[in-house]
């Protein structure tokens, strides 16, 4: 017996027969991850000490796996609904059977409607990256552009900001070599971070990295922080309009990368003059001394990065705050250096999307150009289209790894879309809120029951690592991938989707690297890091190759080519009327171990943090005679809720921070009952579920 195994068996008291490797994905973060298995099951996991991100560190989610690959309640065959919907009432069906109702329901809409009455829902559950392809490759070929996902919530602002800033989607924090942190609406602690960034900042700081953070809760990090702004919410960009202020005003900002890479700087200059420090101060609820302290350490203290979370990503301004961010990083010259924002390298591959069989006049049922470029949808659009018909009708949804019965704003005008649909698919480990509503629900496999690519930034290099199976699919689940593969066949493409499994369509997939999948197992790729890639071909896909700190395409588009603040559509600045029904303003309470709607149902995630909360002010609780512990009912325009009350001072008083998320059972009230889905961002379509006015008051029970 090897000492591995010597050493595995001790620990779990019994012989163990294999020991693997693999990749995590019980959320996007892909940490590596050791697996100890006895007779094909898997027993134990632990984090994996080479994996140069992480060091061995794995979070309460990838600790919890075993949960999820072996719970009572997964679903693992096919289920055909034989009640109305929502009633949960299923009968088991062969895979054969499934696909055939769905390609025979497919193709009668498709001959009444067209092809566009078709939508993809892909969530957050699903495989993204690699696999990410084949449903894309998929609509394409059936020529219909409703692809929908929750990006409009979710990492898209920031990725279109990044786009028209520099080019890039998101550069990377070098957290490790890194002076000076700023962390922004973010929760890496909660998050797909916390097993790759946590240690590395806490590191940086302890060798005199200076940590900024951001944040209208006090969150672990803001805990840890140097500096801590508890800014008030929704007042973000206008924050990062004051530091530019500061940066251009006091000469902080770096003149050579400015003269030399940027395209605006005086237009920018100009701009900022009406976001002084004092002018922001009553905005932000902040402290003009602060606001100066924090632009000058940020600006002055080389390397620094800035990492801007999801938080950010729903709010009405969501992209005007993202290109704020874009700004200070450019004009402080953190872009593509050591300890600043790294720039990735891609590992080149086959594209499989096939975006060139998408019919050039079909049109999608949502009007935001720059997220159609990458076929990210906005989803509470799509509701409206489905209950109008407007542009024209949407009549299925395929849903894949995603629950928009919860997670989509104002979650009963979403599910009341849903029911009107006359084929809805959902393929998912569990009984979802928005699988009650469907016809047909599909075993998705787990990334331990399957074969696919993942790629990240490592430690000074770009590597792209094997997700190998290391057990058999549990039931008749299947890889996300799988269903794509065959449900085109039975649409009659054949040539498009050739492949009999995924290792051949990842052999595809790596030609250009001139290796297989195979070759892949025992040797992933790598490329060493490269910093200032700007300097030999300027920043990607932009006029002169500069970074456009005034952006004409935008301004060409309609839109501003200069980031504002703006007051929420629905604040006391904006809406008095409704301010005074509804005094208090409503924000997401910082995800701590769930991913979305997921996860509640694992026993040890859910002993950690069983019940939904509002965190509420002790201020605000006894002007309304509320209690620690007390059942409270949260109210705004569109409904009502029920949920406890956790008093708290880390939040501001005239702030309240509920728990997102949960909903799944009949006893749970899901927040996005709460929440607007009538303002969206004009580029980015966000809704403002991280500000909306409500009100609380105790709930009364008779004796």
């Amino acid at each position: 017996m090897s000492n591995e195994k010597k050493e595995i068996t001790q620990e779990v008291g019994f012989m163990a027969t294999e020991v693997a490797t693999t990749v995590c994905r019980m959320c996007n973060a892909g940490c590596g991850m050791r697996v100890i298995l006895d007779g094909g099951k898997i027993i134990k996991v632990h984090g994996l000490p080479e994996d140069p991100r992480t060091e061995g560190a794995l979070c309460a989610k990838g600790l919890a796996a075993t949960q999820l690959i072996y719970h009572p309640d997964r679903v693992l065959h096919p289920l055909k609904r034989t009640g109305e919907k929502g009633e949960g009432k299923w009968e088991p069906i062969s895979w054969d059977e499934a696909l055939d109702t769905i390609t025979d329901k497919l193709n009668l809409i498709i001959s009444r409607y067209g092809a566009k009455a078709i939508s993809l829902y892909r969530g957050q559950a699903a495989d993204w990256g690699n696999s990410w392809q084949f449903p894309q490759r998929f609509m394409n070929v059936i020529g219909s552009p409703n692809v929908i996902t929750p990006g409009n919530v979710c990492h898209w602002p920031r990725v279109l900001a990044g786009r028209n800033t520099y080019g890039v989607n998101r550069p990377y924090p070098e957290y490790r070599n890194s002076k000076c942190i700023v962390l922004w609406g973010s929760n890496p602690v909660g998050t797909a971070e916390m097993g790759l960034r946590v240690g590395q900042i806490i590191r940086a700081q302890e060798e005199g990295a200076r940590l900024i953070v951001v944040d209208p809760t006090l969150s672990p990090m803001a805990s840890k922080a140097d500096i801590w702004l508890q800014v008030k919410p929704g007042s973000d960009a206008a924050l990062a309009l004051g530091m530019l202020n500061v940066i251009i005003t006091e000469d902080l900002y770096d003149k050579d990368f400015v003269r030399e890479w940027t395209h605006g700087f005086e237009e920018l200059e100009e701009h900022v003059q009406q976001y002084s420090p004092e002018t922001v101060s009553e905005i932000t609820g902040l402290e003009s001394s602060s606001i100066r302290e924090v632009a000058r350490i940020y600006a002055t203290t080389k390397p620094g990065c800035l990492y801007d979370g999801n938080a950010l990503d729903q709010h009405y301004n969501s992209f005007d705050m993202a290109r704020t961010f874009c700004l200070l990083r450019s004009i402080t010259g953190n872009l593509d250096v050591p300890g600043g924002e790294w720039f990735p390298q891609s590992v080149e591959k086959a594209d499989f999307r096939l975006m060139d069989r998408l019919p050039q006049n079909v049109k999608p049922a949502y009007d935001y150009p720059l997220l159609f470029q990458f076929r990210h949808g906005v989803p509470s659009v799509v509701v409206d289209t489905i209950l109008t018909e407007k542009p024209y009708p949407i009549r299925a949804m395929l849903v894949q790894g995603g629950n928009p019965g919860l997670t989509v704003s104002n979650t009963y005008k979403v599910q009341k879309a849903l029911r009107e649909l006359d084929l809805l698919v959902v393929m998912d480990f569990f009984i979802t809120r928005t699988a009650l509503l469907a016809d047909i629900v599909l075993p998705a496999a787990t990334s331990f029951e399957k074969s696919d690519l993942t790629a990240y930034p490592g430690d000074r290099t770009d590597w792209v690592f094997p997700l190998k199976p290391v057990i058999e699919p549990r039931g008749e689940s299947w890889p996300d991938s799988k269903l794509w593969f065959e449900l085109g066949k039975r649409m009659g493409y054949e040539k498009d989707f050739p492949w009999n499994d995924m290792e051949e369509a990842l052999d595809e997939r790596l030609k250009p690297q001139g290796i297989t999948f195979e070759d892949l197992k025992s040797k992933p790729l790598k490329i060493q890091r490269r910093y200032y890639k700007y300097r030999e071909k300027g920043f990607p896909g932009l006029p002169e190759g500069k970074v456009q700190l005034y952006s004409e395409a935008l301004k060409n588009l309609g839109y501003n080519p200069l980031p504002v603040h703006l007051n929420p559509p629905e604040s006391a600045q904006s809406r008095t009327d409704i301010a005074e029904k509804y005094p208090l303003v409503a924000i997401n309470w910082p995800r701590n171990l769930y991913v979305h709607t997921q996860y509640r149902n694992l026993n040890w995630l859910h002993r950690l943090d069983p019940q939904p909360l509002v965190r509420m002010n002790p201020i605000d609780a006894d002007a309304r005679k509320i209690s620690n512990g007390d059942r409270v009912e949260i109210g705004t325009l569109r409904g009502k809720i029920e949920t406890a009350a956790q008093l708290t001072r880390r939040v501001l008083p005239g702030v309240i921070a509920i728990s997102w998320g949960w909903g799944e059972t009949v006893q749970e009230d899901a927040l996005n009952i709460l929440t607007d889905d009538e303002h969206r961002n004009p580029v980015a379509g966000s809704t403002p579920n991280h500000y909306f006015l409500c009100q609380v008051k105790p709930v009364l029970r008779e004796d």
